[in-house]
């Protein structure tokens, strides 16, 4: 009998309680059963609401060029908020977690909705490699992956690719912005051949304009005959 292996939990408690866990948010210590906010910030998030609704704020927004099975977002992004700070955090913060940790929370609101039971595959939208590789890591795959641990749909995070970076779309018109993606993002034959016909959920962040995921959809459709549907962490 290895009677190091009761050592572990001891060393364990004696770490968490000289080095407390911190909230994201507030930097208080979390209590055992949080995760990375606290409750108090947890429940101080601008939550949509959407749920399982079919109409909401997301789905007019994407709405019009793309047709969509459904579209969700969990929480608003709003100026000088939580939010705000917590998406810097999880794109540019090294705290991708929390955003896995936010969409394991965002998809227990929806996993009862009927549309999720025909989805066939999760796609996050994909970062340009010379991004991923200054970064470190894709937030929209951790988000990706907090949604299938809980309604067990697989993640592919590698079919889907970004051609190229796109100039700054903060001053373009919104038909511009669609246009200026258009040719982003591609498959190999293989894939498109692999991915027909399916229901594919895409996952991002963030949801602007709409335009990077309306580029992503209309390529999936074009080449796959593919049903899309969205759900992103954040609406601004």
């Amino acid at each position: 009998m290895d009677k190091s292996a009761g050592y572990i939990p001891i060393v364990s408690d004696f770490i968490e309680f000289f080095f407390p866990s911190l909230c994201e948010l507030c930097d208080e210590p979390l209590l055992p059963m949080e995760r990375h906010l606290c409750i108090s910030c947890l429940h101080a998030l601008p939550r949509t609401r959407f749920k399982g609704s079919f109409r909401n704020l997301t789905a007019s927004r994407l709405g019009g060029k793309v047709p969509f099975i459904f579209a969700s977002s969990y929480l608003f992004l709003l100026d000088n908020s939580p939010s705000s700070r917590l998406i810097q955090q999880i794109k540019y913060g090294f705290a991708p977690a929390v955003g896995k940790y936010l969409a394991q929370l965002f998809a227990k609101d929806f996993q009862e909705n009927t549309a999720i039971s025909s989805i066939d595959i999760i796609f996050p939208i994909p970062l340009h490699p010379q991004k991923l590789r200054d970064r470190g890591y894709n937030q929209s795959s951790y988000i990706a992956q907090g949604i299938a641990d809980i309604v067990q749909i697989p993640v592919n995070d590698h079919a889907l690719r970004r051609r190229s970076a796109v100039r700054s779309q903060t001053d373009q018109e919104r038909l511009a912005r669609f246009e200026n993606q258009q040719h982003t993002f591609y498959m190999s034959e293989r894939n498109q051949a692999l991915f027909h016909d399916k229901h594919i959920l895409l996952v991002d962040d963030v949801l602007t304009t709409g335009a990077t995921i309306r580029a992503a959809a209309s390529y999936l459709i074009k080449h796959c005959n593919a049903r899309i549907s969205v759900l992103t962490l954040f609406i601004a």
